[in-house]
């Protein structure tokens, strides 16, 4: 077993946010030194590129400055460093460009993700990789088993259903898809033990789908999928059978880790 350890861990941004302290927590305890900066233009270059790791939290889209970003992404050109955004920002790689995507990670992805980069010191991912790149080094990793699951990806929108079955079918992961539910459908033979529904758009039909859902599949753990997994809808899910929301935009990083810690 590979034992981790971080010589020097810079934590820069809003670490008294709730959201945050979880990873912070996680990530200290590893480190001999901790040190904390309140803004990007704070953080030195390290002393020892390889033996530093620096993650900025972001709760915001517009949070930090061009100049500051590419000030620390200078800095850290042969270093660790990430940048931690949270739910708010999961559509930034889509119309802004201020981070390298080698650098972002999702917070709910963040810890296993830093940890992971650790426990494979070899291989460290370049700042100018390709998403591409990004998404075969941090969801291929050898030391993962393979994931056994049959899934039943519920969408009224085809390209979903099309786009999770592709993702899905290259892990090896069998699935069955439907429309919305109607509560006249019956099971398919093949046992379902996760469910993958579209929350969007929210709504009546959607909420009363969810529900055909956990009856068809009784045994099975339900997923949603939302293209913005804010407060409101949490509050609308409180009282439904759902144990988790994966965001659309971060399906591709998101998807096969959701499915692995309930397989």
């Amino acid at each position: 077993m590979v034992t981790i350890q971080i010589q020097t861990l810079n934590v820069v941004g809003s670490v008294r946010h709730r959201q945050f302290q979880p990873l912070c927590l996680e990530l200290a305890r590893l480190a001999n030194q901790v040190r904390h900066y309140s803004r990007p233009i704070e953080v030195p270059a390290p002393v020892d590129p390889l033996q530093t790791v620096t993650v900025v939290l972001q709760s915001w889209s517009d949070e930090y400055s061009r100049s500051e970003v590419s000030q620390i992404v200078g800095q850290h050109i042969f270093g660790r460093l990430y940048c931690c955004y949270a739910p708010a920002c999961e559509s930034d790689g889509r119309n802004r460009h201020l981070w390298p995507d080698a650098v972002r990670v999702s917070l709910r992805l963040a810890a296993q993700t830093i940890l992971a980069d650790l426990s494979d010191r070899s291989k460290m991912l370049p700042l100018t990789a390709s998403p591409d790149e990004v998404f075969a080094h941090r969801s291929i990793r050898r030391n993962e088993p393979p994931i056994n699951r049959h899934a039943a990806i519920i969408s009224p929108d085809g390209a979903v259903r099309h786009s999770v079955t592709q993702i899905l079918r290259d892990a090896g992961i069998s699935g069955v898809s439907h429309t919305l539910l109607t509560g006249s459908e019956t099971a398919v033979e093949q046992a379902v033990d996760c469910i993958l529904h579209d929350l969007d758009p929210w709504g009546p039909w959607t909420e009363t789908s969810l529900r055909h859902a956990a009856a068809l599949y009784p045994l099975a753990d339900v997923k949603g999928l939302a293209s913005m997994p804010d407060a409101g809808l949490m509050t609308e899910l409180a009282d439904l059978p759902v144990s988790e929301i994966i965001p659309k935009l971060d399906a591709v990083n998101a998807l096969l880790p959701a499915l692995r810690r309930s397989a």
